[in-house]
């Protein structure tokens, strides 16, 4: 037992450093996606050179000069995005090799374990909790990643204001990751053995 729960043990620590990335890209991209909607909600204001006003007089390619600047910044932004989402698809499937190397674990065994596994030894969780834990990261980080790409792929030029706004709120709020439950997952198997590990 305490050997095959060493197991799970590695393939959760496993989890926790991909989560960590997670965490580090979530923070970069919602970043780059806010900046994106700064730059989108200037553009309007930037399509009429009379905004300018005396500037646009004397020095004529200003206006022009100013879009196109902010054109390639959006440009940039959007290109770094679009890596932090891919990025995610990356995580996401280092997710799903995961719960799908602990599942191999619970079908390799031999003889069966009693109840399919399901049976609990003192505090530790049983080996059907570890799998089914391992296979709930990866499916709401799934989940989370389709939302991300989704908003991305909504976001266009001729945005409202309100509607980039929620978009960004969105993305950055994480629906479908609840912080507690994550924790309470990575907790189910303790990185360290316990003494009831080997009773």
């Amino acid at each position: 037992m305490e050997q095959l729960l060493g197991k799970f043990r590695v393939l959760y620590g496993r989890a926790g450093g991909i989560l960590e990335r997670w965490s580090a890209a979530q923070a970069r991209s919602a970043g780059l996606l806010a900046s994106a909607a700064s730059v989108v909600e200037r553009l309007p204001s930037l399509a009429d050179d009379a905004r300018f006003g005396p500037l646009a007089a004397a020095y004529p390619r200003m206006p022009a000069t100013t879009r196109d600047a902010q054109a390639e910044a959006l440009d940039r932004i959007m290109s770094a995005l679009a890596e932090e989402l891919s990025l995610f698809h990356d995580l996401v499937a280092s997710l799903d090799k995961i719960h799908r190397d602990a599942s191999q674990l619970l079908l390799a065994l031999q003889p069966p374990p009693k109840a399919a596994g399901g049976v609990r030894r003192g505090p530790q969780p049983s080996l059907v909790e570890c799998v089914v834990g391992l296979q709930d990261l990866w499916r709401i980080h799934r989940d989370e990643a389709l939302l991300k790409h989704a908003l991305v792929m909504e976001f266009t030029c001729d945005a409202g204001v309100q509607e980039l706004s929620r978009g960004v709120a969105l993305f950055s709020a994480e629906p479908n990751l609840d912080p507690g439950e994550v924790r309470g997952i990575l907790d189910r198997v303790p990185l360290k053995s316990t003494t009831a590990d080997l009773k």
